[in-house]
C-alpha cells in the first residue's frame, strides 16, 4: 500500500497536479528499497522472542514458504530460534484464569 501511495502521490507531483502540492514532496526510493526494508523487518521479527504459540506456527509457516529466502538469514538460525520459542513456551506454560464472572457460581 506504502509503495502504490508513493507512486501516486509522485506521478501527481511530476505533473504537478494540486492536490500532490498538499503533502510536502517525497524522497525518491525505488521498490528495491522497499523490499529491502520489508526483508530487513521479516528477519528481525523471525528471531524475535515468539510471545506464543500462534507465532510460533508463522515463524514455520515463513520458513516452509520461502519467504526468508531473500533475508539472509539460514534456515539453521530459524530452526534454532523455533526451537528456542518451543522450549521457553513449554517451560513457562500459560495460565488459565479461575476468575468466574459474577453469578457464574
Amino acid at each position: 500500500m506504502r509503495i502504490t501511495f508513493h507512486d501516486a502521490l509522485s506521478q501527481a507531483q511530476c505533473l504537478e497536479i494540486p492536490e500532490g502540492r498538499i503533502i510536502r514532496p517525497l524522497i525518491q526510493t525505488t521498490a528495491c528499497q522497499w523490499s529491502g526494508k520489508w526483508r530487513e523487518a521479516l528477519a528481525r521479527q523471525v528471531l524475535t522472542p515468539a510471545p506464543d504459540a500462534n507465532s510460533v506456527k508463522w515463524k514455520r509457516w515463513a520458513l516452509d514458504n520461502g519467504d526468508l529466502a531473500y533475508t539472509g538469514v539460514k534456515a539453521e538460525r530459524v530452526e534454532l530460534a523455533i526451537a528456542d520459542d518451543l522450549a521457553f513456551l513449554a517451560a513457562h506454560p500459560v495460565r488459565q484464569s479461575s476468575r468466574k464472572a459474577a453469578g457464574d457460581e
